[in-house]
């Protein structure tokens, strides 16, 4: 359904621009996403999985493709992002209820949309509705706005905890610590703070979450949460053997075969967690092992790139949210595979697309100090 739903958006959004002829303008992330894309290309050459690559570019290309219209489409109207974060946030507030509803709270089950569904990418497409509200109730000063976002933030709390998703767990307090309480006035801190703990503290009140949070945190002490730190082990042997360029594209899960288990520096082999096939549970990891040194230091700078031109934003709601939702990626990035998935692809869309409008702002300012001389 997103996909089609993609499609009919490039379409309308292609007539659009063909009838108003709007320039595209080129934000230093977009120019290095692109490079990385040419780099991406040429792995099929070094592919050891052509079919693997050929499907993980499509993808690629696809979601830079919308990347690249969203951005635009908010450069040219800059009052489109409020819209398009409440429409996301209450969609993924809707998904987390779901879940609750579907799951169910006392199965003692990890929360997903539908039983059977992923937990973790579940969890990482409700992270918007939890940082949306959040922010509304720190610096909006409206009492509507704070009685819409506080259900909100109880309802998809509850959700990412009952998922079981320790990356988001980890992401999301990375983003409060590193970036969203240090801008909170201290006057209202505590409150703040004092909001927070309540509302954890509630929800561990239900009879499953205090046992499940815990055994979650027991089980990532044992294993490393489903054997990543072993995978990392091997899927650092699969990078050190294809350096410079890596294995192509989309193709570590090829890579990952018994040859390299037992080359790898594994003590021990637990086949519940470690068999071939495996994704390597880690965007960097992937990007060294699949387009190698150049294509990793492309998406490394190309996030770096990003986040310092939203940092250069004005401190406005919408900034905020944005930064922090791809704080929490690019936090659970060490840990899941977000780089195949839309919501991460349309938080950055949205990152570029302020710079977008700051450029854009900044040429008409300049146009207009000119006509003025």
């Amino acid at each position: 359904m997103t996909t089609l739903l993609g499609a009919a958006f490039a379409i309308s959004n292609g007539v659009t621009s063909a009838l108003n002829r709007p320039k595209f303008i080129n934000t230093k992330p977009k120019k290095v996403l692109l490079l990385y894309l040419l780099i991406a290309i040429f792995s099929l050459i070094w592919s050891i999985d052509f079919a693997a690559t050929v499907s993980s570019l499509t993808n690629l290309f696809l979601q830079i493709l919308i990347l690249i219209l969203i951005a635009n489409y908010i450069g040219c109207n800059a009052k489109r992002l409020n819209a398009l974060l409440i429409s996301v946030a209450s969609g993924a507030s809707l998904a987390a209820l779901l879940g609750l509803i579907n799951v169910g709270i006392s199965s003692g089950n990890r929360i997903s949309y539908f039983e059977g569904g992923d937990p973790a990418h579940f969890a990482s497409s409700i992270v918007p509705a939890v940082m949306t509200a959040l922010v509304i109730i720190m610096f909006n000063d409206s009492i509507g706005h704070k009685l819409y976002a506080i259900p909100i933030f109880i309802i998809s709390t509850a959700s990412i905890l009952l998922s079981g998703t320790r990356s988001a767990w980890i992401g999301i307090l990375i983003a409060l610590i590193m970036f969203v309480l240090p801008l909170v006035k201290s006057k209202k801190l505590a409150y703040i703070i004092i909001f927070v703990f309540s509302v954890i503290t509630l929800i561990s009140y239900i009879p499953v979450t205090a046992n499940f949070v815990s055994t979650r945190i027991d089980t990532a002490n044992d294993t490393g949460g489903a054997g990543r730190t072993s995978i990392w082990v091997v899927g650092r042997q699969i990078a050190l053997e294809h350096l410079p360029l890596g294995v192509g594209l989309g193709a570590f899960p090829t890579a990952f075969d018994n040859q390299a288990i037992f080359k790898s520096s594994l003590k021990s082999i637990n086949s519940e967690e470690i068999y071939p096939g495996r994704a390597p549970h880690n965007i960097y990891l992937s990007n060294l092992s699949e387009v190698g040194i150049p294509g990793t230091a492309l998406f490394i700078l190309f996030l770096y790139s990003t986040m310092s031109s939203l940092w250069t934003y004005p401190r406005k709601k919408s900034s905020i949210i944005i930064y922090s939702v791809l704080i929490v990626y690019i936090s659970q990035g060490f840990f899941l595979d977000v780089t195949n998935r839309k919501y991460f692809w349309l938080f950055l869309a949205l990152a570029i697309g302020c710079e977008a409008v700051k450029r854009r702002e900044r040429e008409g300012s300049l146009a207009n100090s000119k006509l003025s001389l």
